[in-house]
């Protein structure tokens, strides 16, 4: 089945036989999943384990069996219990949520199968390597011996590139590659590399980080790429692989009413003088305050879509209030309407994209940006080059993350991310805050991220 693969991915497989531990920094849509599936039939591994995020196991599970279709016994393990205590000589395909390795005696069974070949998919969910997930990935200095340390493969993947300044984000995956010396501690690295320096505030000396990180990223993003294990397509070179159109971010700024702007400046005030507005809880009541303000507009826009002659349009939230109140808002007016959120099952989320890419007569889709976000191919063979985030998201990865499930391979057409702001808000200047993180990852990744109408 190679003929059916691009260029870049068969060149990932030739990387799979060379190289392990090997890292994949693909941009999202450019089939990393169809890679590790053939690397790991390449190297002829009989037993796979591959840790995804939870709302993809099943989707991981139908690439494996598209791409290798009788190769595994493609079994999903999601607690403890399906996690078997020995290895039998038949050959698997277990695919495990990232939420199991939280679980310690999940983590130790997974421990003791010792795979021939580990696929850690969104390798970015482990970068807190002091976490219960982090350790029994990446193990410790003082712990029982990580996943990465008992199988005899090792693949990464993920969409949303990780070496992006933050060498505590790093630790684990630099010393499984070798950058740092697993005998040695975050905080002895950094000191030995220059990165902490003392200072006197008052008569106190406290560390603290130096800008000498950015050289130590720096050169290990260059040792990586010369040496080959690890490789990055961006999404301009995608786009001259597979021929795949641009996509631009368009915002879509509303005037808040006097009212609404009386009773925002009211709860601002209310919640700071409760507790520190950085405070996530206290971020959240403000932030589901503007969004449930923007429903009645990003209604009316999505209308405005349609009538104007989108076939489709995919559309993304955060809270499930502004997500049940568009529902009612659009049902009725142009045919069913599909969900996806954190209170959809199993099934539910199958059928979410089947409806959606080959339902004629679907022609809205509302995803939670955390549950739909990652994982899904929704531009329904081109019908679909719209996307609307009715609220942001502070991360710029979920927000980059969720606009690349229309922009991806197979999308014809060009696509515009349609993202509904608030102004005079703190939604404002958070909006534009994340877009200059994009461009950041633009400089660092050589994509043109970001592109405002």
């Amino acid at each position: 089945m190679k003929h059916t693969l691009f260029p870049h991915q068969l060149d990932d497989i030739e990387a799979g036989l060379e190289f392990s531990p090997l890292a994949l920094w693909h941009v999202p849509g450019s089939g990393k999943s169809a890679s590790a599936v053939f690397i790991a039939k390449a190297n002829d591994c009989d037993f796979v384990i591959a840790i995804v995020p939870t709302t993809a196991v099943y989707v991981i599970a139908d690439e494996v069996e598209k791409w290798a279709p009788g190769e595994w016994d493609v079994q999903v393990w999601r607690k403890k219990g399906d996690v078997p205590l020995t290895h039998t000589t038949q050959k698997i395909f277990a695919i495990v949520p990232w939420s199991l390795l939280s679980i310690t005696v999940a983590a130790d069974q997974l421990r003791q199968l010792r795979p021939a070949m580990l696929w850690v998919d969104e390798v970015h969910f482990g970068k807190n390597a002091e976490s219960k997930r982090g350790k029994a990935l990446w193990g410790g200095i003082a712990a029982p011996a990580g996943l990465v340390e008992v199988a005899e493969r090792l693949l990464f993947t993920s969409g949303t590139p990780m070496p992006n300044g933050r060498v505590s984000e790093l630790y684990g995956l630099c010393r499984t590659f070798g950058d740092i010396p697993r005998d040695m501690t975050l905080w002895q690295h950094k000191r030995k590399n220059g990165m902490m320096t003392q200072q006197f505030v008052g008569r106190r000396r406290i560390w603290k980080e130096h800008g000498a990180k950015r050289d130590f990223i720096a050169g290990l993003r260059k040792k990586h790429k010369d040496r080959g294990d690890w490789r990055r397509i961006s999404k301009d070179e995608l786009s001259a692989i597979v021929g795949l159109p641009p996509r631009r971010w368009k915002l879509v700024p509303e005037q808040p009413t006097l009212g609404f702007l009386r009773e925002y400046r009211a709860a601002l005030a209310r919640t700071a003088r409760e507790r520190d507005i950085k405070d996530v809880e206290a971020w959240s009541v403000v932030r589901r305050m503007i969004a449930e303000a923007k429903v009645p507009s990003c209604i009316s826009y999505i209308s405005d879509l349609l009538e104007s002659g989108a076939e489709k349009v995919l559309v993304f939230a955060h809270h499930t209030s502004v997500i049940d109140a568009l529902l009612e808002g659009l049902t009725g007016d142009y045919g069913p309407i599909v969900v996806l959120d954190g209170r959809t099952n199993e099934l539910g989320r199958r059928q979410f994209s089947e409806s959606f890419n080959n339902g004629s007569d679907v022609r809205i889709a509302i995803g939670q940006i955390q549950a739909a976000g990652t994982a899904l191919t929704l531009h329904a063979n081109g019908a679909c080059r719209d996307v609307v985030f009715a609220e942001g998201t502070p991360v710029p990865g979920d927000l980059a993350q969720a606009a690349d499930r229309i922009h991806r391979i197979g999308q014809p057409n060009s696509c515009i991310a349609h993202l509904m702001v608030m102004r005079e808000t703190i939604e404002d200047s958070i909006l534009r805050a994340v877009f200059t993180k994009l461009e950041d990852i633009e400089a660092l990744v050589g994509d043109r991220a970001v592109e405002i109408a």
